[in-house]
């Protein structure tokens, strides 16, 4: 295509533009901000899962020391009390 075609061409697409009411886009819109929002409570959801699953894995880390600990401990005799 020449210059001059592509100029024509760009006229023609800018005039339909001009010719689409406001009202028509209202669809488009909504579909946006629907989608927006989607994809917005998506990325919530998964910062959510993300936040508990490294909660429970210190929750399990924890368990496991103090249950270690709880499991080497032993009463002292009177005799190392003393020292």
């Amino acid at each position: 295509m020449s210059r001059t075609e592509l100029t024509a061409h760009a006229a023609v697409l800018s005039a339909r533009l001009e010719e689409v009411h406001p009202v028509m886009l209202a669809p488009t819109l909504l579909l946006l901000v629907v989608m927006a929002t989607v994809v917005a409570l998506a990325m919530v959801i998964v910062i959510a899962a993300a936040v508990l699953t490294f909660a429970a894995g210190l929750t399990l880390v924890g368990l496991e020391r103090t249950l270690s600990a709880a499991a080497l401990w032993r009463p002292r005799n009177r005799a190392e009390v003393a020292r």
